[in-house]
Parts: C-alpha cells; structure tokens; sequence
C-alpha cells in the first residue's frame, strides 16, 4: 500500500506516479503548508469492511474534484480507487478493527491524501439517538456547493452550538428558513408526509438523504421538498442525517420551537440505513 503503511491514525499522502500500485500513498508525519486548504473532501463511515452509499460518496468527491481544472477528474479517480485498496488493506489485516472514519482530500495545490482516522463514538443500539441542534449564530460558508473547503468553519460554528447545550448547529437563512446542519442534512415530517429542504437552499448533497429517498420511493413513501421557518418547526419531528451517524432524532431545540418524536419513523430510518451498508 505504501512506505508508511498506513496505520490508524496516519496521513497518506498520494503518488500519482505510482498510481495503481502498491506503493501509491506515502505516509507523512506533518501537514505541507505549500498546499494550501483543504479543496474537496469526503467521509463515510466504515464498520466491519462496510460502507452506506459509497458509489453516492465517490460520485460526489469526483463531481466536486473535476471542476478544479482539465485532467482533474482523472486524476481524482485514481486517487479514489487507490484510497480504496488502502482501506481494504487496512481491513482485511485486522477485520476486527475498530470503525473508521477516513477522509479523502483535494487540497488547494492539487495534492490528493487519505486520512485514516478513528471512528468518533456513536449511539448504537435498538433506536435512534436523540439529540438537541441549536440555530446557528452565523452562516460562515464561502462554498455552499462543495464538501471541503468550509469544513474548519463548519466545526467552529458547531463548537459554538455545543457551548449552547447543543450537539449539532443548524444554518437557517437570512429569512429564518432552515438551510443545513453543520455537519448534516435534515428530514422533516409533518402533515403525515416527509419532507427535505427543497430548492434553491445552497447546500451540499447529501449521501445519507439520498439513501433515505431512494428508500422511500422504493417502499412508495413520498418525499416533500420545503422550505420551513425554525418557527414553522413546531409540533413536528425532526432528524438530522450524516454520513457518520445515520440519523439521529431531534428532541430539543435550544429557544427553538417545541418538537415531537415519531417512533414508527425513528425504526424505519434505522432500519433502511442499516440496511444500505455494503462491502467496500
């Protein structure tokens, strides 16, 4: 795989001159300021040799890499197949691993990394986890469209949620309507129906609602786009959905409107994501 090795918790850094080969990544001890920021990125979550929507995730990193110029997507395939027999690597020589949650990267300058990273702790168990989101301060993005470059701000503005007694933050618009999470899309229900947030909010796609789609239309459940108040919140269920943790239920909004669980909801969307984790 490479000089490093590639041990839980390193950096890989890409060789495209080797691409294909065993020796494709080059593990670093240090962060290459003459890079620059980070341009693309994308996670997903990896439990067991298993993935949620990882052509989903591999077709939005490339989406995203190729219009930093001619060649790009190319090159971001590449690199995208090589991180992949990495990880495989990783796993089969430890199938009981701990998860993991690495990161694939574009930065600035053109360099391609692999962060193999240790999966955060999550809620697991027979329901969903329940959690509070706060109204984020401020929307700090500068690239709405793209998974990458807003993602050091991102974390700031949930940091500031959680001095709240929040675990996630949630962007609204400048006419209070909901946008996205920090780090996360949303789903809501109300009126017996579910709903996403609808055009033209500027987010990025999200892995995990298109999987809760694709679902839905295959068991013939509608899917609302909306476009919603915080105030207008009140009285429904809410959940927020990532790549990381699935879904998770909203049960409280800090100063925000009073919310409700729905429980038969809570088991199908745990249910339907479980179920769309496939080999890597």
């Amino acid at each position: 795989m490479g000089a490093g090795g590639g041990a839980i918790g390193s950096t890989l850094v890409w060789r495209p001159d080797a691409a294909g080969t065993t020796r494709a990544f080059t593990t670093v001890d240090w962060c290459d300021p003459g890079q620059g920021g980070v341009a693309v990125a994308d996670s997903f979550r990896l439990d067991g040799g298993r993935v949620r929507g990882l052509a989903h995730h591999r077709q939005r990193f490339l989406a995203s890499a190729a219009i930093n110029g001619p060649g790009e997507l190319e090159r971001a395939t590449a690199f995208w197949e090589d991180a992949l027999a990495a990880l495989r690597t990783i796993v089969a020589a430890d199938p009981e691993h701990p998860a993991l949650f690495p990161r694939l990267e574009r930065r600035e300058r053109g360099e391609f990394r692999l962060l193999v990273r240790p999966s955060p702790p999550i809620v697991t168990g027979d329901g969903l986890a329940a959690i509070t989101v706060a109204t984020a301060t401020h929307d700090p993005r500068r690239v709405p469209l793209v998974k990458g470059p807003d993602l050091e701000r991102l974390a700031a503005l949930r940091t500031q949620a959680q001095l709240a007694g929040a675990d996630e933050a949630v962007i609204v618009d400048a006419r209070g309507r909901l946008v996205e999470g920090a780090y996360s899309s949303l789903l809501i229900a109300r009126d017996g129906r579910l709903a996403v947030i609808g055009q033209p909010a500027p987010r990025i796609p999200s892995v995990t609602e298109r999987l809760v789609r694709d679902a839905a239309r295959t068991h013939g459940l509608a899917v609302d786009e909306a476009r919603p108040t915080v105030a207008e919140l009140a009285r429904t269920s809410l959940w927020v959905l990532s790549a990381l943790h699935g879904a998770r239920a909203v049960e409280r909004w800090v100063d925000g409107p009073v919310l409700v669980r729905d429980g038969e909801r809570d088991a199908w969307l745990r249910h339907t994501l479980a179920n769309a984790a496939t080999a890597l």
